[in-house]
């Protein structure tokens, strides 16, 4: 959460990813294996798919260096539409230890403000 202080837009912004990215993390936090594949909603997401698919959407940097410009063909396709559910060979520890991976790597250029109050 932010402090009082002035912040910028971009900071105000990346503050918010960070929260949210936060509670995704704790929304999985002691989750048994069955639980994490549970979709108990409308949407057909899962905590475990929702973990899987958020450090898809993190790592995208990564993929846009490696393949600049790169316009997705039919194997980038179905690698996006299979981030949205945990697959029989993953678990949730595995999908976590990749979210915080992904995290971790995605986070020096943009990290949460640390501006102090004004």
């Amino acid at each position: 959460m932010l402090s009082p202080a002035k912040y910028t837009e971009s900071e105000v912004l990346v503050g918010y990813l960070d929260q949210q990215l936060t509670t995704i993390r704790a929304a999985a936090h002691g989750l048994t294996e069955h639980q994490a594949r549970e979709t108990p909603c409308r949407s057909a997401l899962s905590i475990g798919g929702l973990v899987k698919h958020v450090t898809y959407v993190m790592s995208g940097r990564e993929r846009e260096k490696a393949n600049p410009g790169a316009m997705p063909d039919e194997a980038g396709y179905a690698l996006f539409m299979a981030s949205f559910a945990l697959d029989d060979g993953e678990t949730l520890a595995s999908a976590l230890e990749a979210f915080d991976g992904a995290r971790t790597s995605s986070w020096p250029t943009c990290g949460p403000p640390t501006r102090a109050p004004t």
